[in-house]
């Protein structure tokens, strides 16, 4: 449970993981319990049915196929048929045991991709596991000395004209992490996008100079933009563009490119300062990640 990113990959996974144990049929029901989503889907019904056809190929789909195949040459496809219903509990039955546990990828990943494709049922899961919006409202608030007025949550994922950060709420929130983040062995730059290093999601059709981490934020008359810019002369500048009033989001996207091509040309940016630190060591659908439980 709480895993926000658990997709087709990781399903394939789990099946390859019971077949490993001899387990080619389920005559019984699958039960969900806890928080448990799969590909976004957060309704445990919805999701178990996500699953039961993730553990057996014979009921894939085109787009599970297309998820088998970014797998590594090799990778086994899952033969497990459940036989019964998807159910819901709120409790785990009392005669359940462990037999094969799955883990997410770290935090670090998990925030990461949640930023490079700004995947709003990824922040609301991660939210709820921090204590809802008013929770996280509060921890802003606290790390960053910024008073109540400028930083307004309604929900996890900021969507929402009712959501409020005030510019300067949204550098001292970047500030704050870099801070708690300085003896440790990761960098603010490990959780978002840069430019020169991701090219999907947020980052697909951008024009952000090499070196460059950012933050996107859309709705349908605004584009926002921050993040952190290493240069040379003055080292690390951030900032957070604010554009509103128009339904032409593409033109607000490109003058914000322009505005950080410009200060490309003004500073010296340093490429190598926010290049990361965290070498990818896991990927979806990993079973590395899969181990026995008894």
């Amino acid at each position: 449970e709480g895993d926000p990113l658990f997709v087709w990959e990781e399903a394939i996974a789990v099946g390859n993981g019971l077949d490993q144990l001899g387990i080619r049929q389920v005559k019984g029901d699958l039960i969900i319990t806890g928080q448990f989503a799969m590909n976004f889907q957060t309704d445990p019904l919805k999701a178990g049915e996500l699953l039961k056809i993730g553990l057996d190929q014979s009921k894939w789909s085109k787009e599970t196929q297309k998820a088998f195949q970014s797998l590594p040459s090799g990778t086994q496809a899952p033969q497990v048929k459940i036989l019964g219903m998807v159910r819901a509990s709120q409790i785990r039955p009392e005669n359940a045991r462990l037999l094969l546990g799955h883990q997410s990828l770290t935090l670090t990943e998990l925030l990461r991709q949640m930023n490079i494709y700004s995947n709003n049922v990824m922040s609301e899961m991660l939210a709820e596991l921090l204590g809802g919006p008013a929770a996280v409202d509060a921890i802003n608030t606290k790390i960053t000395g910024v008073g109540e007025e400028e930083i307004q949550l309604i929900n996890g994922s900021g969507l929402g004209v009712e959501n409020r950060l005030s510019p300067r709420a949204v550098i001292e929130i970047l500030k704050a992490l870099d801070r708690k983040l300085a003896n440790q062995p990761i960098k603010v730059a490990d959780l978002f996008p840069v430019g020169g290093r991701d090219t999907k999601g947020t980052m697909q059709w951008r024009a952000i100079p090499k070196g460059v981490m950012i933050k996107t934020g859309t709705l349908a008359q605004v584009s926002a933009l921050a993040g952190e810019i290493p240069t040379q002369e003055r080292g690390k500048v951030w900032f957070v563009i604010m554009n509103a009033g128009s339904s032409n989001i593409e033109g607000f996207r490109n003058q914000q490119d322009r505005v950080l091509q410009d200060l490309d040309q003004h500073w010296q940016i340093l490429p190598e300062a926010t290049k990361g630190s965290i070498p990818e060591r896991s990927f979806l659908g990993d079973p590395s990640r899969i181990s026995q439980g008894f």
